[in-house]
């Protein structure tokens, strides 16, 4: 399982039972990070890690996050 209903994350995000993690760099190309965030996106499926995927403003760039 991949992706988690909204109730589970409301839950989740209730209980303050979650972490924010990123594969982004600021300092490599977009294509760099985007291999980085599907290695990433691949190894939590694998290990059966339900995340949500979002999108933050870090240092005045757009990154891309995941709640698990």
């Amino acid at each position: 399982m991949d992706k988690m209903s909204q109730a589970e994350f409301d839950e989740m995000i209730k209980n303050q039972d979650y972490h924010i993690i990123s594969a982004d760099k600021g300092d490599l190309s977009d294509s760099e990070n985007e291999n980085r965030r599907n290695n990433l996106i691949a190894r939590l499926k694998k290990d059966g890690i339900e995340f949500v995927e979002t999108l933050a403003s870090v240092d005045g760039k757009s990154q891309v996050q995941f709640i698990i």
